[in-house]
């Protein structure tokens, strides 16, 4: 399991990062809406497995919303799709993580696709305006999750007795994200001390408003 993490990280970041420092933004924006694309390929496949035409029309309602709302071009709907974003991961996601395997994807599967277009086009529209915030920014930010997930990772492997969520994932463990969580506090100090204030995150910039 830690050897297919490790390598599928390092061949995200020899394409990442070339594209990143040497290629035009445009091209940064492409390679984040094919990431987009194939995470909705697997989301349909998990809710209506086997279905090679509801896989085709819903990834084509995928990018018909992500590339619908830059043809409209109103910064207010992109910023109202990643409101109702950030609302599913507050209030719904707790909700559907208590009720554990008692939501089957059969059974709520238009709720879940809806879900779907809501938040993988607003997690594209997300990274793209890290980008324009800041390279380091977007970096540091894409790390922060990478560094949330080794944390729970090796502490859980460690010292994880306490089961999560079981029915879900029987894997997780409340002290590797309890862990994950440490290592975040310590990655976010470590980035106002060695990065500049305004260039991540956890800067100044966070709070002044961008």
């Amino acid at each position: 399991m830690l050897k297919t993490r490790v390598v599928t990280a390092l061949i995200l970041l020899a394409i990442l990062l070339p594209i990143v420092f040497w290629l035009p933004a445009i091209y940064l924006s492409i390679f984040f809406l094919l990431i987009v694309v194939i995470a909705a390929w697997e989301w349909v496949r998990l809710i209506f497995s086997g279905s090679r035409r509801a896989e085709w029309i819903y990834v084509t309602l995928c990018l018909f919303v992500i590339l619908g709302l830059l043809w409209i071009n109103k910064p207010i709907l992109e910023f109202a799709l990643l409101f109702l974003a950030a609302a599913f991961w507050i209030f719904t996601a707790p909700f559907l993580l208590a009720q554990g395997m008692g939501l089957t994807l059969q059974k709520w599967s238009i709720y879940y696709c809806g879900f779907g277009l809501i938040l993988l086009p607003a997690t594209w529209f997300a990274l793209i305006y890290l980008r324009h915030i800041g390279l380091i920014f977007l970096l540091s930010t894409v790390a922060l999750v990478w560094v949330a997930d080794i944390g729970a990772y090796f502490i859980g492997k460690a010292f994880g007795k306490h089961r999560l969520a079981p029915q879900i994932s029987p894997g997780k463990s409340i002290e590797g994200a309890l862990g994950g969580l440490l290592l975040c506090y310590v990655y976010a100090v470590l980035c106002t001390i060695y990065l500049p204030l305004d260039a991540t995150l956890f800067g100044s910039k966070s709070f002044t408003g961008l």
